[in-house]
């Protein structure tokens, strides 16, 4: 039988945020950023899992030579950015394979969040706490 209700009917501030995320990772690109003012620093991640739960968590892979590792145990947080059509140039930025001068952060609009740096062009991110896995 097929139901009469509308699935979408919830209205969007009362849908579960980690499932709304998870939903916009089809085949992701993320640059992930933590850090403040001067010790800012991000890096191109695409082995990104968001798992549901209470609290939901967003797990990546780091490789051990990146510096974004380091500052996230120090910061105690990170924001995960979702890079959509045209942002290529972006991540090959924070890749390290496209050059940017005077910086990973340069001519981009970013704030410091709660979390670390915020790239406010990039509407879909998550500002994430670290938290030991037990």
């Amino acid at each position: 039988m097929i139901h009469d209700d509308n699935p979408f009917s919830v209205p969007a501030s009362d849908r579960d945020p980690v499932r709304r995320l998870r939903g916009r990772l089809a085949a992701p690109v993320t640059i992930v950023t933590a850090g403040f003012g001067e010790g800012r620093t991000g890096l191109t991640v695409s082995s990104l899992m968001i798992a549901d739960g209470e609290p939901g968590r967003l797990l990546f892979l780091c490789g051990r030579n990146a510096d974004l590792g380091d500052v996230i145990a120090t910061s105690g947080g990170f924001v995960a950015h979702v890079l959509g059509i045209g942002d290529e140039w972006m991540a090959d930025r924070f890749a390290g394979i496209r050059p940017s001068p005077g910086g990973l952060f340069a001519d981009l609009d970013v704030t410091d969040g709660a979390y670390g740096p915020v790239i406010s062009t990039v509407a879909t991110r998550a500002e994430c706490s670290l938290s030991a896995l037990t």
